[in-house]
């Protein structure tokens, strides 16, 4: 019965683990997602450049000279570029940032549901366990 129990145990520590470690993975994917480049600054604003590794797109965030964002990120575009395929490429890349942002968050999310719930019924079960060892036999 004890190897029952031990081996359950091990079940569900598993069960729990693995949702825990996709949480852990998606923070980790999330903060390694943007590299910061370089920086301009000029008489009014800071620009910095960002690369996003989950696209490989540039992305630029202008600051006032206080630090906070005058705009917030925006697509590098090449200066050959005309402004309708400028519109279209902002709009392509701004729908791939979003879409990536949603599934990263979405999966996030469901990820720590699972460990939660997860880790619940594993208390509970550990609990009545516990209970049921000390009831005497009638």
């Amino acid at each position: 019965m004890a190897s029952q129990n031990t081996a359950g145990g091990r079940g569900q520590m598993a069960r729990v683990l693995l949702p825990f470690l996709l949480v852990l993975v998606l923070l980790a994917a999330w903060a390694c997602r943007w590299e910061k480049g370089p920086t301009k600054t000029d008489n009014s604003t800071i620009v910095v450049f960002y690369k996003d590794r989950w696209t490989h797109q540039d992305w630029v965030k202008i600051y006032w000279l206080s630090g906070f964002p005058r705009v917030g990120f925006a697509p590098v575009f090449l200066s050959e570029v005309s402004e309708e395929e400028r519109a279209e490429h902002w709009k392509a890349a701004e729908t791939l940032n979003t879409v990536l942002t949603v599934a990263w968050g979405a999966l996030l999310l469901v990820s720590g549901w699972m460990t939660t719930a997860r880790l619940r019924k594993a208390l509970r079960n550990r609990q009545e366990t516990s209970q049921e060892a000390h009831i005497p036999n009638a």
